[in-house]
This record gives structure tokens, C-alpha cells and sequence, in this order.
């Protein structure tokens, strides 16, 4: 990139660094060498350990201590029956009968896919509607923890 664009993009860049931009190419002040040196990707590190820790102390009284002891020590939760059986059955059977786009991504070993829940689409899954979280994309703890 020429350097005259490079110096205007620069401010807007910036901005960049307290954000979750990660791409040491796409963002000249995020990939800088000379701030690499600095400490700017240390600092950067340094900030979202410490906003993580305050996101889980913000969410810790609403998980038991036997939930926190399994995050900490597998990396991730397993609620076996957290539905009730029929409802599982209701969300199941409303959810596989619907075709629409869904977005796929691979990350190793683990394939995603997110099947966007807005309102147009809510409004055919009555059972899915029914949940708390409709309308939005929080899960029902965080949505308890933030309004």
C-alpha cells in the first residue's frame, strides 16, 4: 500500500486497537513492528485477559460452583436434561422441519453451525419463540446478568 494511504488510514486504524481487530496485515497499527516492540501486542493481551476476568466475575453468581469447578478444569460445559423432554422434542421437531441458510465454519476438529434466530424467523417456531433469550442472541444467564 502506498504510504500516503497507508498515514491516512492510520487514524482510523487506531481505533482498531481497542477493538477485537486481530489482523496484524489489514490493520497498519495493529501490525506495526515498531509498536510490536513497544509492547502494543502485550498491552493488548494484558487488557482482554483482565476485561475477560471481569466478564466472569460479573457472571459467577449466576453459575453454581460445580459448573465454574467443570469450566475451569474442561474448557467447556455439559448440561445433560437441561430441557425437559418434551420440550427438547418441540424445539427438535420445529428446528430439523425448517430449511433456512445457515452459516458453517471449521475450527480443527470442530464444525459449527449458527442458524440465525431473528424475529422474522422466530416468528415461525412458536416453541423456540416461547424461550427467553428470543429476540436476541443471549443465552438466558447473560441476559439475566446484563437486562
Amino acid at each position: 500500500m502506498a504510504g500516503w494511504l497507508t498515514w491516512m488510514r492510520a487514524p482510523i486504524d487506531a481505533i482498531g486497537v481497542f477493538t477485537q481487530a486481530k489482523s496484524f496485515r489489514d490493520n497498519v497499527v495493529i501490525g506495526s513492528p515498531r509498536l510490536m516492540r513497544m509492547g502494543l501486542h502485550v498491552w493488548r493481551r494484558r487488557v482482554a485477559a483482565q476485561m475477560g476476568g471481569r466478564r466472569r466475575a460479573a457472571l459467577a453468581p449466576l453459575v453454581s460452583a460445580e459448573d465454574a469447578a467443570a469450566l475451569r478444569r474442561d474448557g467447556f460445559l455439559v448440561k445433560p436434561n437441561f430441557l425437559a423432554p418434551e420440550v427438547f422434542a418441540a424445539l427438535r421437531t420445529e428446528i430439523l422441519a425448517r430449511e433456512a441458510p445457515a452459516r458453517e465454519f471449521v475450527d480443527g476438529y470442530s464444525l459449527t453451525r449458527l442458524f440465525p434466530l431473528d424475529a422474522a424467523r422466530l416468528r415461525g417456531l412458536p416453541a423456540t419463540a416461547a424461550w427467553p433469550w428470543n429476540g436476541g442472541c443471549r443465552s438466558p444467564p447473560a441476559r439475566a446478568a446484563t437486562g
